[in-house]
C-alpha cells in the first residue's frame, strides 16, 4: 500500500506502510482475521437529524500492556459499554517521554511510540478488567493509552443542523470520533472535534514586572503552558516560555504572547514584551511539529497562555476523526478537527492558538467526496494597545494532518494558524506585527485505492 505524502504546496515524498515491521502499524488497523474491514453492520443505520450526539465511549488504560497481551485494565464513566463482542479501538493518545523543556526537535512518532492504534474485540469484562478475543499486535503505555468503542453501522446520515461530536480530551481519554459503516456515510451537518484535543494553557493574572527570561518561570512571572503529548506536564505548576513537546509555551513578564500548539506544523512563537519592558523577544515558544509517518492518529497541541491574561487561556488542540466505510460524502457538510482560535486581548499578552488534529477517512468501495474538511491551526490572539503600550500577540497553531484512502475528490484545509496582530486601542491604522509567528503548514496523505 503506497502512501503519497502531500502538503498544500504539493508532493513532499513517499512512504510505505510495512505491516510486518513491529515499529509501524498493521495496515491501516485492519479488523481481526476473518472479519470485514468495514465491520459487521450490527448497529444498523444511524440517522442524526437534530442537535448533537456522541456515539463513542472512552476508557483510559491503567496499566501498560505488551504486544501479545490479551487483557487490559481500564477506567471510565461508561464501563458497561465495553461489553463482550464490542469492537474497540486501542490508541496511544499520549505517552511519557524524556524530552527536555524547549526541545525543538520535530516529533518522530515511531521513535516516541505515539499515535499508534489497532482494532480488537472484547471477549468479556469483569469490573475494570477487559479480556480480548485476540492478543494485541502492538504495545501500549500507561498513562496515555485509551480504549474507544468503535460502532459498526450499515449507513450513516448526518442531516443539516445535526452534529456528531466526540467528548473532549480530559488528560486521560477522549478527543476522537470513530466509526465503521458497511455502506455509505453522508454528512450534510457536522462531524466536530475542533478544540477537542490537548488542552490550552489556563488563564492566569499577573502583575507588571520586568526582565523575565526563564524557560521555566514561576507564576505570576510566567503564564501556563499548553498541554503536549507528555502526561503530567500540564497545569498551574507548568509555567514559563518553554514548550513541552507539541504544547506551546506560556508568555512571561512583561505581557509577552503565548506560543501556538504544534501538530504536523510547528506552533508559532508568541509576541514581544511591551515597550515598557524593552520589547524583548521572550514570548512562549511554539509547540514542536511532527514527521508524517504511516497512519498515526495524533491530537493537536495546546496553545500557551499570554502573560497576565486572566480572560483567555491558550487554544485547545484539534481532536481526531476516524471513519472507515464503503463510501463517504461530505460535500454538503463540515468535518472539523481544527485547533481553537483565540479572542483578542487588551493590556495583556495574547494567547496562542491550538494545533490542528488528525482526520483519517478510509473509503473502501466507491468514489468519495468532501466539502469543508479542516485540520487548520488556530489563530493566535490579537492585542490592543493601552496608553501607547503595545502588548505581545499570540502565536498561531500548527496545521494538522488528513489521511485519505481510496478514490477521493477532496481538498482539505491544513493551513497553519495566523499569528495575532497588534492594534492601537482606538482600532485605527489597522494591525501590525509584534513579534509573533504563524503556525506551520500541515499535510495531506493520499493512499491509492
Amino acid at each position: 500500500m503506497l502512501l503519497l505524502l502531500l502538503s498544500a504546496c504539493g508532493r513532499i515524498g513517499y512512504d510505505r506502510v510495512q505491516a510486518t515491521d513491529p515499529a509501524t502499524l498493521p495496515s491501516l488497523g485492519e479488523l481481526p482475521a476473518g472479519e470485514s474491514a468495514l465491520g459487521s453492520g450490527k448497529g444498523g443505520p444511524l440517522v442524526i437529524d437534530s442537535a448533537s450526539l456522541v456515539v463513542n465511549a472512552y476508557a483510559s488504560i491503567l496499566q501498560s500492556a505488551e504486544a501479545g497481551s490479551s487483557a487490559l485494565l481500564i477506567d471510565g464513566s461508561e464501563l458497561e459499554r465495553f461489553a463482550a463482542d464490542t469492537l474497540v479501538l486501542v490508541w496511544q493518545s499520549a505517552r511519557r517521554s524524556n524530552r527536555l523543556l524547549a526541545d525543538a526537535t520535530p516529533l518522530d512518532p515511531v521513535a516516541e511510540r505515539i499515535g499508534h492504534w489497532e482494532t480488537v474485540r472484547i471477549a468479556a469484562r469483569e469490573g475494570s478488567r477487559v479480556s480480548l478475543q485476540t492478543p494485541l499486535s502492538l504495545a501500549y503505555s500507561a498513562p496515555g493509552a485509551q480504549l474507544v468503542t468503535l460502532p459498526e453501522y450499515t449507513d450513516v446520515d448526518i442531516e443539516v443542523g445535526a452534529t456528531l461530536r466526540g467528548e473532549p480530551w480530559n488528560g486521560a481519554s477522549g478527543g476522537i470520533v470513530a466509526l465503521l459503516a458497511t455502506g455509505r456515510v453522508r454528512v450534510a451537518g457536522r462531524i466536530d472535534v475542533a478544540a477537542s484535543g490537548l488542552r490550552g494553557g489556563q488563564p492566569l493574572e499577573g502583575p507588571n514586572q520586568q526582565g523575565c527570561n526563564g524557560l521555566d518561570e514561576a507564576p505570576p512571572r510566567g503564564a501556563p503552558r499548553g498541554e503536549g503529548f507528555i502526561p503530567g506536564r500540564y497545569g498551574m505548576s507548568e509555567t514559563g516560555r518553554g514548550n513541552v513537546a507539541n504544547g506551546g509555551g506560556g508568555g512571561i513578564c512583561n505581557r509577552s504572547g503565548g506560543g501556538g500548539g504544534g501538530a504536523v506544523g510547528a506552533g508559532g512563537q508568541g509576541g514581544l514584551t511591551d515597550n515598557w519592558d524593552s520589547s524583548r523577544s521572550v514570548g512562549g515558544l511554539g509547540g514542536i511539529g511532527s514527521q508524517v509517518v504511516d497512519a498515526r492518529l495524533t491530537l493537536g497541541g495546546g496553545g500557551g497562555t499570554g502573560h497576565a491574561n486572566l480572560e483567555h487561556g491558550g487554544g485547545d488542540g484539534g481532536g481526531v476523526i476516524f471513519i472507515r466505510a464503503a463510501s463517504i460524502d461530505s460535500t454538503e457538510g463540515i468535518l472539523d478537527a481544527s485547533g481553537a482560535s483565540i479572542a483578542s486581548a487588551s493590556a495583556v499578552g495574547g494567547s496562542g492558538g491550538g494545533g490542528g488534529g488528525t482526520v483519517l477517512l478510509d473509503a473502501r468501495n466507491a468514489a468519495s467526496r468532501c466539502g469543508n474538511l479542516s485540520v487548520r491551526g488556530g489563530k493566535g490572539a490579537d492585542t490592543y494597545a493601552w496608553d501607547d503600550h503595545p502588548y505581545g500577540t499570540g502565536g498561531g497553531g500548527g496545521g494538522g494532518r488528513v489521511i485519505l484512502t481510496g478514490d477521493w475528490q477532496c481538498e482539505p484545509n491544513v493551513a497553519g494558524g495566523l499569528k495575532g496582530l497588534m492594534y492601537p486601542y482606538n482600532g485605527s491604522n489597522g494591525g501590525f506585527e509584534w513579534g509573533a509567528a504563524d503556525g506551520g503548514e500541515g499535510a495531506v496523505t493520499r493512499v491509492a485505492p
